[in-house]
C-alpha cells in the first residue's frame, strides 16, 4: 500500500516527467529502503 501511494503521488506531482523508467527507479528505491527498515527491526542475537 505504501509503495503504490507514494508511486501514484509522484506520478500526480509530475505527471510530465513520469515514465516506465522512473517508476522502476522509485520502485527499487522503495523495496531497498524497506528492506533496509526490516532488516534493521530483527532483534539482535544474543
Amino acid at each position: 500500500v505504501a509503495k503504490y501511494a507514494l508511486l501514484e503521488t509522484i506520478k500526480e506531482g509530475i505527471p510530465e516527467m513520469w515514465s516506465a523508467d522512473m517508476k522502476n527507479a522509485w520502485g527499487e528505491a522503495f523495496d531497498q529502503l524497506a528492506s533496509a527498515i526490516k532488516a534493521e527491526m530483527k532483534p539482535a542475537s544474543a
